[in-house]
């Protein structure tokens, strides 16, 4: 948690979450178009670096829990901002390099963004 908080930028963007350090992508993938093809989605897209809401109900937990309460606080912040802003989508990749969006009104974001909420906020 402390990596996450000392180098917010390698990790959130609009209060939403990446998978892996900015700018690392995923090189080699499971088949995804189809079989024996280890081909990733493009670099920033989707599962290969866009950010994510939905794991924000376990990061946001595990924040308060190693005493970073108010950054889980302000990733919460930012993640309803652009909510507001946005839209509610599965992913967004805000231009690295592309810019696209997932599912909108993703039913498991919002479930579970809302779990992190009643979590988290003090």
């Amino acid at each position: 948690m402390d990596e996450m908080v000392n180098n917010p930028t390698l990790y959130f963007r609009a209060g939403q979450v990446r998978h892996l350090p900015y700018p690392t992508t995923w090189n080699r993938c499971f088949g995804v178009a189809q079989e024996g093809d280890l081909s990733c989605p493009g670099p920033g897209t989707y599962q290969n670096g866009a950010y994510w809401a939905t794991p924000l109900h376990y990061i946001a937990t595990a924040m308060k829990a190693t005493g970073h309460a108010s950054f889980a606080e302000s990733i919460i912040a930012d993640a309803i901002h652009d909510f507001k802003t946005g839209g509610i989508y599965e992913d967004v990749d805000y231009g690295y390099p592309a810019n696209s969006k997932g599912v909108l009104n993703y039913t498991v974001r919002v479930a579970n963004f809302h779990l992190s909420v009643t979590r988290t906020v003090t």
